[in-house]
C-alpha cells in the first residue's frame, strides 16, 4: 500500500509539472500550432494521470494478525509407540487478534473516499440537469432549427439520429447524451445564420467524440481530486475545446479563429 500512495503522489507531482509547463508555453504555441492541435495534446496529460494508477490488491487494507498453531510434543512410551502430549492449558489459548492499520492505509483509504465522493457529486449533478431539461424542453420536429439540422447532417456525414430540443432553462446551446444526442437550444430569437453556425458547431463536438474527451477528464480530475493543478488543466481543456471546435465551425469561411 505503501508504494501505490508514493505511486500516486510521485506521478501527480510529476504531471503537474508537465502540466503548468505546457501552461507556460501554450502563447508561443499558440503562434504556430492551431487551437485544435493543441487541444488534443492534453491528451498527453489527462492519459499519463490515468493510466499508472491500477490499483493492485495484494496487500488488503486491514492486516489481521492470527496466532500460529500450536505443536503438541511427542514423547515414546515403553512399546515404543509415538504419544502426543496435550498442550498445556494456557497454551491452548487463543489469543485475542488484533488490528493494525499503518498512516499509508489510512491515506488510501482517504483518497478512495474523495474519489467516490467527486464521481457521487458529480453523477448527481449531471442527472439533476438531465433531470430538468426533461421535464421543461419541448421537441423540435419541424421548422427551420429541424430543417438546418438535417441539411448539416448531411453536408458533415453525419447519420447518427440527432434530437432537437428547445428549453429556457439553459443559457447557451448544448450537447448532451453519448447513447442517444440531444441538441438543447435556448428560448431565443436567432436568425438563420446564427442557427447554422450553433447546430454546426454542435454536430462538430459530437463527430470529434468531445464527450468521450470530457469523460476521460472527469476521470483524472477524480483520480487525483487533491490535487488543485488538475483541475486547473480541466478548465484550460474545457475553454481550449470550445476555441478549437469554434475555429473548425467557421473553417473555410470569411471568419477566422484561432
Amino acid at each position: 500500500m505503501q508504494g501505490f500512495i508514493v505511486t500516486l503522489l510521485t506521478c501527480s507531482i510529476a504531471m503537474s509539472a508537465l502540466v503548468l509547463f505546457y501552461m507556460a508555453i501554450t502563447p508561443l504555441l499558440a503562434k504556430r500550432y492551431s487551437a485544435k492541435s493543441r487541444y488534443y495534446a492534453w491528451l498527453v496529460a489527462v492519459v499519463g494521470l490515468i493510466i499508472p494508477f491500477r490499483p493492485h490488491f495484494n496487500n488488503p487494507l486491514v492486516k489481521v494478525t492470527v496466532p500460529s498453531e500450536t505443536t503438541m510434543p511427542i514423547v515414546q512410551i515403553g512399546n515404543g509407540a509415538p504419544l502426543t502430549m496435550p498442550a498445556p492449558v494456557e497454551n491452548t489459548m487463543l489469543l485475542p487478534t488484533t488490528q493494525s492499520i499503518s498512516w499509508w492505509q489510512i491515506a488510501a483509504i482517504v483518497w478512495i473516499i474523495g474519489i467516490v465522493t467527486f464521481l457521487a457529486y458529480h453523477v448527481i449533478k449531471h442527472y439533476c440537469f438531465i433531470k430538468m431539461t426533461r421535464r421543461w424542453s419541448d421537441s423540435v420536429t419541424d421548422g427551420q432549427p429541424f430543417s438546418i439540422l438535417q441539411s448539416l447532417q448531411i453536408e458533415m456525414g453525419v447519420s447518427k439520429q440527432i434530437i432537437l430540443h428547445l428549453c429556457p432553462c439553459i443559457g447557451s446551446p448544448m450537447m448532451i447524451g453519448f447513447i442517444k444526442p440531444c441538441i438543447l437550444l435556448p428560448h431565443t430569437n436567432l436568425d438563420k445564420d446564427e442557427l447554422y453556425f450553433i447546430l454546426k458547431h454542435e454536430l462538430v463536438h459530437l463527430k470529434r467524440k468531445d464527450l468521450c474527451y470530457k469523460v476521460l477528464v472527469l476521470i483524472a480530475t477524480a483520480t487525483h481530486w487533491f490535487n488543485p493543478i488538475v483541475y486547473l488543466m480541466a478548465k484550460a481543456i474545457d475553454i481550449l475545446c470550445e476555441i478549437s471546435c469554434d475555429a473548425e465551425t467557421v473553417q473555410n469561411t470569411s471568419v477566422d479563429m484561432q
